[in-house]
């Protein structure tokens, strides 16, 4: 799974932390994130979200709320695609 460091964190104004990637950490993260998101591997792309991730999409006007339902729905997304049952 996706291991990215965590260098640039900035607190906000409620306490929680927000993450600033350098230009070099973007790409890096981009290099490893966008072959999993074009790839046929659900699990490999859940990796890059946390437990708690919230993920929102127009095609899903709920959005997706944790890990477990984001894993679900791309890989319903995937048998989609592919025309898997």
């Amino acid at each position: 799974m996706p291991n990215m460091s965590t260098p640039n964190i900035t607190p906000s104004s409620t306490g929680s932390t927000m993450k600033y990637l350098t230009a070099a950490e973007a790409r890096q993260f981009a290099e490893k994130w966008l072959p999993a998101w074009t790839g046929n591997d659900p699990e490999l792309l859940a990796g890059f979200y946390s437990d708690d991730a919230i993920y929102l999409d127009p095609a899903i006007p709920a959005g997706v709320k944790g890990k477990t339902a984001l894993l679900a729905e791309l890989a319903r997304a995937r048998r989609s695609e592919t025309g898997a049952s």
